[in-house]
């Protein structure tokens, strides 16, 4: 089968699995599609790195891509709800109203309810989106008529120009431009950021056109100008979207230039709400707090400092990317590759780490991996669906974890156990 015949079969996987959401939606077809998708993905994937020197299949990898997010598009989206609250924050920013105020189910906010205002999920919990994400919600939700598929467009058009810049990066790095396939029909995205419209697009395109930037930073004869202060603007503009990428700043910023910038851009994005006070981040706290889901090592960690009070397993977990961005900032340079390196540490130890690790999360990964082609990574992201069998009974079966973490640790630890052997015999 060749590369080509793999793309279009993916496009059929995802277009069966639209035509699936028009209807009752159903768990185990959707697990069974996703777990297709998947395969044709690795199988593409393979093939794409076993090839050497640069080809011509860029336009063509991209062209499926686009494809892939255009049938997503059309599809409701599945097994997710989130959409629901972004077009309840969007009317509630729409009506003059700050959004951080009051959680939707205040009286303050009752002239404002529609017929979808019951699917909101969390009700009782303020908006939990920064600023950035607010303005998107406002926008798509102008576009079509007040609709979330409004919001799912731009971010469509928004993971478009992500497959782009990270494209571009990839031949500014000298690496082979057909290694974006890795982002561009990977099933785990076009679910999460076409399909269900996450957010996260968002982030993620700004995390990609930080990239960009290094990589533009690199090849000029000017450090720390002005693609470096464009780098830092984007990713202060991704913490405004979503707060993840305030992560990497610690790994990522150069000089007092970066972190002024960066800092100014997130200040200048909360500032049109500072009525709020102490409300901006109450639903940020309240999930930090008290959600629960799907963890990974997070389970482990809490196991481990049982004794102590409640909020320290948190507070470790949290604390853990920022000592991998110390730690890698301390051993490795400024390159655009070593931040690149050093930033899919430390956003992979903040997925591991953090206590709610919704699906989608994987994605914060993704634009970093064409770029470093890490097999566990790869693998999770392949075998992460499985983690909607939740809904097959609204619980947490025994087996998800074990199917969904278990491949990827297995070949994480082979892959430890290869390199300390290959040390001990030179």
């Amino acid at each position: 089968m060749s590369l080509w015949t793999l793309g279009w079969a993916c496009v059929g996987a995802h277009g069966l699995l639209a035509w699936s959401s028009l209807g009752a939606q159903s768990v185990p077809v959707f697990l069974a599609l996703m777990a297709t998708s998947s395969l044709l993905w690795a199988v593409a994937v393979a093939r794409v790195l076993r090839r050497t020197g640069e080809t011509s299949d860029t336009a063509r990898i991209l062209a499926i891509g686009i494809a892939l997010r255009l049938v997503a598009l059309v599809g409701e989206p599945m097994l997710d709800d989130d959409f629901y609250r972004y077009a309840w924050d969007a009317r509630v920013g729409a009506s003059g109203v700050n959004p951080y105020l009051h959680p939707p189910a205040s009286l303050a906010l009752e002239e404002l309810r529609d017929d979808d205002w019951g699917r909101v999920s969390y009700p009782t919990v303020r908006t939990v989106y920064p600023p950035a994400a607010q303005w998107l919600f406002r926008a798509g939700a102008a576009l079509a008529g007040g609709r979330s598929l409004g919001i799912r467009v731009l971010l469509v058009l928004l993971d478009i120009a992500t497959m782009a810049l990270i494209a571009d990066a990839l031949g500014g790095l000298g690496i082979p431009r057909r290694q974006v396939l890795l982002y561009a029909w990977n099933p785990l995205v076009v679910k999460e950021l076409a399909n269900s419209g996450h957010i996260d697009g968002l982030a993620v395109f700004l995390v990609a056109a930080a990239v960009w930037c290094w990589v533009r930073e690199d090849a000029g004869a000017e450090p720390g100008g002005r693609f470096a202060l464009l780098g830092a603007a984007a990713l202060g503009l991704g913490t405004l979207a979503k707060l993840y990428p305030a992560v990497l700043a610690p790994l990522v910023l150069r000089g007092l230039r970066q972190w002024l910038i960066a800092a100014a851009v997130v200040c200048a994005g909360y500032l049109p709400y500072r009525d709020a006070g102490e409300l901006l981040l109450d639903g940020i706290r309240t999930y930090g707090l008290h959600w629960e889901f799907n963890g990974s090592l997070f389970p482990v960690l809490s196991a481990l400092l049982a004794q102590g009070p409640g909020w320290l397993p948190r507070a470790v977990g949290v604390a853990m990317p920022f000592a991998v961005g110390a730690w890698w900032r301390i051993r490795h340079g400024a390159e655009a590759r070593q931040r690149i390196s050093g930033s899919l540490a430390v956003l992979g130890s903040l997925f591991l780490f953090t206590p709610a690790a919704q699906v989608w999360y994987l994605c914060w990964l993704a634009p970093l991996v064409p770029f470093l082609p890490s097999r566990p990574w790869l693998l999770l992201m392949a075998t992460s669906s499985v983690a909607y069998a939740y809904y097959l009974n609204g619980c947490d079966l025994w087996w998800i974890r074990p199917l969904e973490y278990g491949p990827p640790l297995a070949l994480a630890a082979a892959g430890l156990v290869g390199r300390i052997r290959r040390r001990s015999f030179r």
